[in-house]
């Protein structure tokens, strides 16, 4: 008896867990059923992972390892969100394989090769089906944002919470920093930092993008100190192929940034530009204490003095409205909205808020996008008793 694994992911392929990952195999003796187990890369066994049993169908077994990977990684999660230091996150990825034996058991078992998987919802496809390879390895930056043909992102604006996500592949992250504050690709720069990442290749991490981590961080390439330092350009390959993002300072006092997931499960902040605008919705129930009461009362007989509040909900409401963005921002945008997790930055630190389902708008026109969306940090506010 042999087991012959007919189609696999690539060796070190980068697959998304929320499309088909399927692998098949055949066996000589044709039994009814074939076991699947999904392992880590290095052999070792995942903690409450069974194994699949796969019928025989045409002398064919398929097993389609995204339906228990999906599982194992999590984006509902508060990693990502640090100012001052760079995050592994953990929750993110896996290095996996796969083997496939006639009973349950790891003992001669045939191996797959070893793949990534992310939880993308990009659907690019690339070579044998490697739905995150066009994220992972020509994308680079994380971002909503889509992509030029000339590998630039829609630049981001400078926010406490701004940051880059990558998988990295090299030992370096440069800047190149300016002296004005917009910048663009034939701008002239003032200086080139690097950070040095080379102890987490293979890994997703989160990096702060703020002036402060870049200089507390970063090491410039000539020179000893930062000068005339107002923007930068992020990239992670020195080389004619990399991928670009600018970031430039947001040009507006009245400002509220926002985190949110983004379709590669990753953390991407967001500023808008508003104003104070809040509404407060209080319904209660009244109860009468202590019956009716007049004393005191020289000029009229009050029979209601006595009502109470009891049973309190409080709603308090904040709005941001009529907000408009470039059509190009569209991807951002739409991913912002649909984000299972939003936190909102306070000025001290992040809150935890809930988006308004169904209180936005896209509209596509000659003027670009506009959003209007609610936003509240509890649905119901404590009262007393």
């Amino acid at each position: 008896m042999a087991i012959t694994i007919t189609s696999q992911p690539t060796t070190d392929g980068k697959y998304s867990a929320y499309f088909p990952l399927k692998i098949t195999a055949t066996e000589t003796a044709n039994p009814d059923y074939l076991y699947f187990l999904v392992r880590k890369s290095d052999g070792t066994a995942i903690s409450g992972v069974p194994y699949y049993k796969a019928a025989n169908v045409n002398n064919t077994f398929t097993f389609d390892a995204s339906n228990i990977i999906k599982a194992l990684l999590q984006v509902r999660n508060n990693i990502g969100l640090s100012k001052t230091s760079i995050e592994d996150l953990t929750a993110l990825y896996g290095k996996y394989e796969v083997i496939v034996n006639t009973t349950e058991t790891t003992v001669s078992a045939t191996v797959s090769n070893e793949f990534y998987c992310f939880p993308f919802l990009d659907n690019t496809r690339h070579l044998n089906d490697q739905t995150a390879n066009y994220a992972i390895n020509y994308k680079q930056l994380l971002f909503a944002s889509p992509i030029t043909t000339d590998k630039w992102l829609n630049d981001a604006y400078i926010g406490d919470y701004s940051r880059i996500n990558i998988f990295v592949k090299n030992q370096y992250i440069y800047v190149n920093t300016y002296g004005t504050e917009n910048p663009s690709i034939g701008t002239s720069l003032t200086q080139v930092a690097r950070l040095d990442v080379s102890a987490y290749i293979g890994k997703v991490i989160s990096i702060p993008m703020s002036k402060a981590f870049i200089v507390a961080n970063f090491t410039l390439t000539s020179g000893t100190m930062f000068i005339n330092f107002n923007s930068w350009a992020v990239y992670t390959e020195n080389a004619p192929a990399r991928t670009i993002m600018f970031f430039k300072p947001f040009k507006d006092c009245n400002k509220k940034e926002f985190v949110f997931i983004n379709r590669y499960g990753v953390k991407e902040s967001i500023l808008f530009k508003s104003k104070l605008n809040t509404e407060l919705d209080v319904k209660s129930d009244y109860f009468m204490a202590g019956g009716y009461d007049h004393t005191g009362k020289t000029t009229y007989f009050n029979t209601s003095a006595k009502n109470q509040k009891i049973n309190q909900t409080i709603n308090k409401t904040n709005r941001i409205e009529a907000q408009k963005f470039l059509i190009k921002q569209m991807n951002t945008i739409e991913d912002f909205i649909k984000s299972p997790i939003h936190w909102y930055n306070n000025g001290t630190e992040l809150e935890d808020v809930t988006i308004g389902d169904g209180n936005y708008k896209l509209i596509e026109d000659g003027r670009g996008l506009e959003i209007n969306f609610e936003y509240f940090t509890a649905q119901k506010q404590l009262s007393f008793i």
